[in-house]
């Protein structure tokens, strides 16, 4: 009995090895994409001289929403994410009912979930789909909710999400990496 335990333990722990890691992976190439998608945003001024160097020593106070996100972003591209993190918050406390708000709720949660925290996560994402059930995020921040519900040991919950974005937006990225996680968790 305590053999096979062990070897149910051991084959979860495996399985949630690979799941983080394909979390991780899943990030860093949304990031990627993101950076493709988003260039409208880029200026020459305001890039960083150098990968991973501050595009600013201090975060600037911004009058304008567009050019708050695309300091957030532009840190989060630059892999600083704790002062991305900062900065897609202060996006939230500033512009609360602006056109980025809803963008900076979900990187503040994929933040978060690189980071390991999945409450902060799940919260995050949470927000994107209760106060912004029309935005082209929401999509994305079902199928986050369910890789959270997961990591936070429960598979019910997150295949639900899984299920209802692959049901709500069967034609969306999400929806096909939300078939592909249900699959794993069900294993």
């Amino acid at each position: 009995r305590s053999l096979v335990g062990s070897e149910m333990c051991i084959r979860d722990s495996k399985r949630l090895e690979r799941s983080q890691k394909e979390q991780y992976l899943d990030l860093d190439n949304r990031l990627v994409q993101l950076g493709a998608a988003d260039r409208e945003f880029q200026t020459e001024d305001n890039k960083s001289s150098e990968e991973g160097k501050p595009l600013l020593s201090k975060a600037p106070e911004f009058d304008n929403e567009r050019e708050a996100y695309q300091f957030a972003f532009d840190l989060m591209r630059n892999r600083q994410y704790l002062e991305s993190l900062v900065g897609f918050e202060e996006i939230i406390v500033s512009f609360p009912n602006g056109q980025y708000t809803p963008n900076a709720f979900y990187w503040i949660g994929e933040l978060y979930l690189a980071q390991g925290d999945n409450e902060k996560s799940r919260q995050s994402f949470i927000q994107v789909i209760s106060l912004y059930p029309d935005h082209q995020k929401v999509p994305d921040a079902m199928y986050k909710l369910g890789v959270v519900y997961f990591a936070l040991g429960d598979n019910q919950s997150a295949l639900r999400y899984l299920g209802q974005v692959q049901q709500e937006y069967p034609n969306s990225s999400a929806a096909g990496l939300a078939a592909r996680y249900a699959v794993q968790i069900q294993q």
